[in-house]
């Protein structure tokens, strides 16, 4: 299963997938009208790096991946910050379609790889990521990149130089990806280990060598960014020894919050319910676990992975490449378990540190596909591809193309208003908002031409009430201030006081779905236009 012969190269096939994967993604692109707050980070980031502020760099967040640097110099192109920082997402993200074709053909022969790679194209959550401003398209090329190389030195019975080159190069994508994201370390560790044991229990001891002489130049490269970088990579090395152990200490906290709850409760069906689930926490969590994992692959593919994880044994025995790639999932899958117990929150895109490695299941799960088509119905396997085909675009671009994050153009709203009300000029405008990131995009946008960053997640201290704000907004010359129902309600600022309305002017109100009715204050002479 998988090792079918060449045959004919069906180039037209391979463009075809690679094309459309990327005209996705760039529809993708053009149809997200804003930004992800995330991406504001990046961009101050990337505007640090371009005015070489070293203090700047971290003044938001502790880390700097590779990304920012990447935005740094696209936008000595584009001349746009956001056309920048999304065009090295979408770059990278459809970029990650060729790896993964090489290395399906190592398994696979044309016309199942180019189909496997057309699957891959529509996943959703591989499609907004490259639309994104975030760094996870760039840890995916580079995790896919150095996977494919780590296969090939696997399969390859070439000189010790050869297996050497493979295996450095590969360790060193494996530091670019895990730049990027910090998960994709557990890929390169996996690795190292898998690629020492394999050549020890190798017939052929000269293999030994290679992964031996590729240790020492990664430690050489780990050591030397550990000195340049640091604290940077020991923040990195930091939070990920602490996270299992942490996961522990939460998973304790949990139950002992629900055997509390228990204790509280009166004699009922909740009090039963909950006192199973104190001793099922863990299966909740690998639930969640489950269910988005199915969610995030999406629901009419999922049946060709399925399809590929049964009936591996025989695989398995001979073929140590599908051994490395099933440990990379399982233990992708060990680690998502230990991040759902710590923080009982899970997004799609999560799921690259399994998605990638477990792209061999999608493939033989389409081998089994075309040839139950070819043997039950007779069908040539050119028609069996092209109804897996239509079967993958159909689903695929019936879930993808569509407008992106419509909702979010209210805060590109509120920054043009005030913009329209500003003077033009190089001053940075401050806005008074809630703590939601997505609140910050206002002060983000407005605030997007000056040459210089600034950390678009700050939060001003603790307002409580009235006096407290407008002393705020007074101390830090601070002349707008926009409520959100949703986070202003808690507290004991009340809009509609006389001794709020001497202070500030009503100039104009929104409406979105997640916090209600959005008002813009303007503080003294500022009125509406």
């Amino acid at each position: 299963m998988g090792m079918m012969q060449n045959g004919d190269r069906p180039v037209w096939m391979i463009w075809l997938v690679i094309l459309t994967g990327i005209a996705v993604r760039v529809f993708s692109v053009m149809n997200t009208p804003v930004i992800n707050p995330d991406g504001m980070v990046y961009i101050q980031q990337a505007k640090a790096i371009c005015q070489g502020n070293g203090q700047d760099l971290r003044s938001c967040v502790p880390f700097v991946s590779n990304y920012p640097f990447f935005i740094a110099a696209a936008y000595g192109i584009f001349a746009s910050w956001i056309e920048a920082a999304r065009c090295v997402s979408v770059f990278f993200g459809s970029l990650t379609l060729v790896p993964l074709y090489f290395m399906l053909r190592c398994f696979a022969d044309t016309r199942t790889a180019c189909l496997a790679v057309l699957l891959y194209g529509f996943i959703p959550f591989l499609v907004g990521g490259s639309a994104d401003v975030i760094r996870d398209p760039v840890c995916w090329f580079f995790t896919v990149s150095a996977l494919l190389l780590f296969v090939k030195q696997m399969g390859s019975q070439g000189t010790f130089w050869k297996r050497f080159g493979y295996q450095t190069s590969s360790y060193l994508l494996f530091l670019m990806a895990g730049w990027a994201r910090p998960e994709a370390f557990i890929a390169l560790i996996v690795s190292c280990l898998f690629s020492l044991l394999h050549s020890l229990f190798s017939r052929d001891k000269r293999y030994v060598l290679a992964p031996l002489a590729s240790l020492l130049v990664l430690g050489f490269f780990v050591t030397a960014g550990t000195v340049i970088f640091d604290p940077y990579f020991s923040s990195y090395s930091n939070n990920a020894s602490d996270k299992i152990a942490t996961s522990i200490d939460h998973y304790r906290n949990l139950r002992q919050q629900l055997e509390t709850l228990i204790e509280s409760l009166s004699r009922g069906e909740l009090m039963s319910f909950l006192s199973k689930v104190r001793s099922l926490v863990w299966l909740v969590a690998l639930g969640v676990l489950v269910g988005n994992s199915v969610a995030g692959v999406f629901y009419p593919y999922i049946i060709f992975f399925v399809l590929g994880f049964f009936g591996l044994s025989e695989t398995l025995r001979r073929d140590p490449r599908v051994n490395y790639l099933l440990m990379l999932v399982i233990l992708g899958y060990v680690l998502l378990f230990v991040h759902v117990l710590q923080t009982w929150y899970f997004e799609h895109r999560f799921l690259h540190l399994i998605i990638f490695p477990a792209c061999i299941f999608a493939a033989f799960g389409i081998e089994k596909t075309t040839r139950f088509i070819t043997d039950k119905l007779r069908w040539r396997p050119s028609v069996a591809a092209i109804m897996i085909f239509l079967y993958l675009a159909a689903f695929g671009l019936g879930k993808n193309i569509k407008t992106r994050d419509v909702d979010k153009m209210v805060y590109l709203n509120i920054a043009e208003y005030i913009s329209e009300l500003e003077e033009s000029g190089h001053r940075f405008i401050p806005v008074i908002t809630g703590e939601a990131s997505s609140l910050k995009l206002v002060s983000f946008y407005l605030n997007l031409h000056l040459p210089t960053g600034f950390c678009p997640l700050q939060t001003p201290p603790v307002i409580t009430d009235n006096n407290s704000l407008v002393r705020y907004a007074v101390d830090n010359d601070m002349k707008y201030f926009l409520w959100d129902e949703q986070n202003w309600r808690r507290t004991q600022v009340d809009i509609n006081s006389e001794d709020f309305r001497r202070s500030f002017n009503c100039l104009k109100r929104w409406y979105r779905k997640d916090y209600g009715d959005i008002v813009l204050f303007g503080r003294g002479s500022v009125v509406s236009n």
